[in-house]
């Protein structure tokens, strides 16, 4: 199947600090090794790479604008290695532009049977509305699902989340540490390739039962054409 799986990493300023360890929200907590998040996430990043065995893999940073790191086959993965660990912290959120760029920079969408976008990112959107990008992401013809993955969680950014990803189908998962951090992106990644996987076999199911209604039709048409010969 002919897919696109989408990172979509916040490099604001505050991906530049520590884990904070506490939480909000529904999550998990425990003691982070890493002293910056962004670090972190760029680990995991190239990690869920290596882990992905089909489809297209792009990755977009974003601050107060998005752009895009790299895209290609996961068996390429050397050529995401560099262009990611070179990203650094600075500027602002805005997760709008992140959403509308995956949305329309990225080639031909069409040509993908499923789209999954996965935000990483630790707080509010403090430039544009991401509610609106996510709900056009939702509405286009793509088959988008939006997934948020919100690193050290509050209330308000939980329900900003939720917001952003329940109208495409999504999930939002809080993490407070790179364990956890870690947990969500392997949880993310097992659901996207489970998905792809479901739909590749109704794919093939809808395939065989084609095939035995057009062998059906044929015998069909080869009996009434022999019955016709015997009646003649």
């Amino acid at each position: 199947m002919n897919s696109l799986w989408v990172i979509l990493l916040d490099t604001s300023g505050s991906m530049g600090a520590g884990f904070s360890g506490k939480d909000e929200g529904p999550g998990l907590t425990e003691t982070s090794p890493y002293s910056v998040k962004l670090d972190a996430a760029k680990d995991y990043v190239l990690r869920q790479i290596m882990g992905i065995t089909r489809g297209d893999i792009a990755v977009v940073a974003f601050a107060s604008q998005a752009h895009l790191v790299c895209k290609g086959r996961p068996e390429d993965v050397d050529q995401f290695r560099a262009p990611i660990q070179e990203l650094f912290a600075s500027g602002t959120t805005n997760i709008a532009a992140a959403l509308m760029f995956a949305l329309t920079e990225l080639g031909d969408l069409s040509i993908y049977k499923y789209i999954d976008f996965v935000v990483v990112s630790d707080g509010l959107s403090t430039e544009g509305d991401p509610i609106v990008a996510a709900q056009r992401c939702a509405e286009s013809p793509f088959r988008i699902r939006i997934n948020t993955i919100l690193i050290d969680p509050t209330r308000e950014s939980i329900q900003i989340a939720v917001a952003i990803s329940e109208p495409s189908g999504g999930a939002t998962r809080p993490v407070t540490s790179s364990a956890t951090l870690a947990q969500a992106f392997d949880t993310q990644a097992s659901l996207y390739q489970a998905e792809l996987r479901r739909q590749e076999q109704e794919e093939e199911a809808r395939s065989r039962k084609e095939q035995e209604e057009a062998r059906s039709r044929k015998e069909q048409e080869e009996a009434r054409f022999q019955n016709f010969i015997t009646g003649m």
